[in-house]
Order: structure tokens, then sequence, then C-alpha cells
């Protein structure tokens, strides 16, 4: 499950902590995809962790995401759109009935988002297709949370990356570094 995940993270974070060969003033979490949901779940349990990344984590309930994903899997096999959208709940019925589904099926990640304090750095392609963005950030902004820096880069697809280059984008990662050395 995603709380199971983030279980893990925080054993991670409890070994570096107890560790003494180095120095530390901070500790982040960085979720990529589906690490996106993880990543809030251990900010908002786990005193240690001082800001959070998100590279292309949903911020909409993992049904809607499988349903916005499928929607452009079917598009990309060169189905209509309009007819996409009337053959996707029906795989999304089928996947949901997985036993993966079942682990992870229903959770909304917004819940964990609203009780995060410290300061967040929320990345997105704006042609991701994996990641319903504009309803993501829509979501995200909702919460008013002043602590969350939310951008969205031109071009990119899920992972930020490039659709020419296929690699994550140069000002995304001058970005992430930024935010990183600011804390």
């Amino acid at each position: 499950t995603l709380p199971d995940l983030a279980d893990d993270a925080s054993s991670a974070i409890a070994f570096v902590r107890a560790q003494t060969s180095f120095e530390y003033s901070t500790i982040g979490v960085m979720g990529f995809s589906q690490g996106g949901w993880i990543a809030p779940i251990v900010a908002s349990t786990n005193s240690d962790v001082t800001f959070v990344v998100s590279m292309s984590g949903p911020g909409v309930t993992t049904d809607e995401q499988l349903l916005h994903e499928v929607v452009h899997t079917i598009t990309d096999l060169g189905t209509y759109r309009v007819v996409a959208k009337l053959i996707a709940p029906i795989t999304v019925s089928n996947i949901q009935k997985s036993e993966f589904w079942g682990m992870i099926g229903g959770f909304d990640p917004i819940p964990y988002w609203r009780k995060v304090s410290v300061p967040v750095f929320m990345a997105f392609g704006e042609n991701d297709k994996n990641v319903p963005v504009e309803e993501s950030v829509r979501r995200i902004q909702a919460l008013n949370q002043e602590n969350m820096m939310i951008k969205i880069y031109p071009g990119g697809g899920h992972g930020i990356v490039d659709p020419t280059s296929r690699r994550v984008q140069e000002a995304f990662l001058k970005d992430l570094a930024d935010f990183i050395a600011q804390r």
C-alpha cells in the first residue's frame, strides 16, 4: 500500500538520522510519479522531514489519475479522444479489479498535503499524459498553503522530460538544485 511505502521511506530517514559518519542539517523527501503520493504521507507523519519535492506527482486521487492515463494511452493508439473517453472507463474498471489496485485504489493525496507545513516544490510537465496537471495544480492551489511552490515546465512530459532530447529539462534541474540549496 502507499502507507506501507511511506513507512519504508520513514525507515530510511531513521537510518540516515542514526548515522554518525556525516553531518546534515536537513532531510528532504523526493517523490517521482507515484512517489508524489507517498511523499506527502511521509512529510505529514515524520517530523524529521524538512522539505519535499514532488516531480510529476498527481494531486488527484489514484482513480482519477488512472482514468486520465488510460484516456491518453487509448488516444495515442490512434483512437479519437471522444471515443477514448467512452472506452477508458471499461479498461479502468478491469484494472481496478486487480490485486495491485486493491492496495492503492481510492487514495487521495490532498488530506496529506493539507498537513504538510515544510517547504514543498511541486514540478509538472505541461504535456504529462500520466498526470492530469491542470486539475492537480488546481487542487493543490486550493489548499492556499504558502509553503508550496508549484511550477509547470513548458513542453515537458511525465518526469519533465523534453520530448526532443528525451532528457529531464535543464530548467527543472536548475530549479530543483536551487530549491534544495535554499534548505
